[in-house]
């Protein structure tokens, strides 16, 4: 008897054991190994290289003012030249050619507010012995003053953008197109009162004679054996030049 339920109890103990299953307890978020394959399927999952993964440009919003396109080449050509705010005058230690030059001094450009900002200041003072650029250099225009104005009052960010939009030069208007880049870019050095190098670029005739000279479209594209302009500054953009080229192409119409 004492034999039979021995056996018995070996018996129990023996099918307990062999029906016992082995899962280990892992609380963490189960992943694939490096080089583990999906059954049947000879495709290896590794990890994603996020140093080669494509990134998407953003174009520029036409509703925003760009320091390095738009503010800086006003700068350049207005203010950091010889005697006033270039590297090597640095007129009262203030330097315009780069956003750290301009912001270096606290009070200069004051994001968000117009009024204590020096900058706007100085550009729209009514005295002549204040106002900046001095005379006899002609004041900027009011197209210039006004995206410095907006400029300021977006924050006066150190932003630039990738110019993806489509450039339409199917017909390219003088007046429409062509003006306000003149006017934002060239009109300072090459305006009405003593135009540098007596091109006058703030009426269509001085800029048709420019264009069918061969000389604007030479300084603009930075061509060999021309003057870099703007002078000091960063090249048009590309849409700029684009629209440029074609309205010579297109006949250097006043229109």
């Amino acid at each position: 008897m004492r034999l039979y339920l021995l056996f018995l109890v070996l018996s129990v103990l023996m099918f307990m054991w062999a029906c016992r299953t082995e899962i280990p307890f892992d609380p963490g978020t189960l992943e694939p190994e490096t080089n583990d394959t999906i059954p049947g399927d000879t495709m290896v999952v590794n990890p994603i290289d996020t140093s080669v993964m494509d990134t998407v440009a953003q174009p520029c919003d036409t509703s925003m003012v760009y320091f390095q396109s738009d503010i800086l080449p006003i700068l350049v050509g207005n203010c950091a030249f010889a005697g006033c705010h270039d590297p090597i005058s640095a007129e009262h230690g203030l330097i315009m050619t780069s956003y750290e030059g301009l912001t270096a001094h606290g009070g200069t450009v004051v994001p968000y507010n117009l009024d204590k900002s020096e900058l706007y200041e100085k550009i729209t003072e009514d005295d002549l012995s204040d106002r900046m650029p001095p005379p006899p250099n002609a004041a900027l225009t009011q197209t210039q003053i006004s995206l410095i104005a907006k400029w300021i009052e977006q924050g006066a960010l150190n932003n630039q953008c990738d110019e993806l939009m489509v450039c339409d030069t199917s017909t390219v208007s003088y007046v429409a197109d062509l003006s306000p880049i003149f006017s934002t870019y060239c009109v300072t050095c090459h305006g009405d009162v003593n135009p540098n190098a007596g091109i006058n670029l703030n009426s269509y005739s001085g800029v048709s004679t420019a264009a069918k000279s061969g000389k604007l479209l030479g300084v603009i594209t930075w061509s060999n054996g021309f003057i870099k302009m703007p002078q000091g500054g960063n090249q048009l953009s590309a849409c700029n030049i684009n629209l440029i080229d074609a309205w010579i192409t297109q006949g250097a119409l006043n229109n």
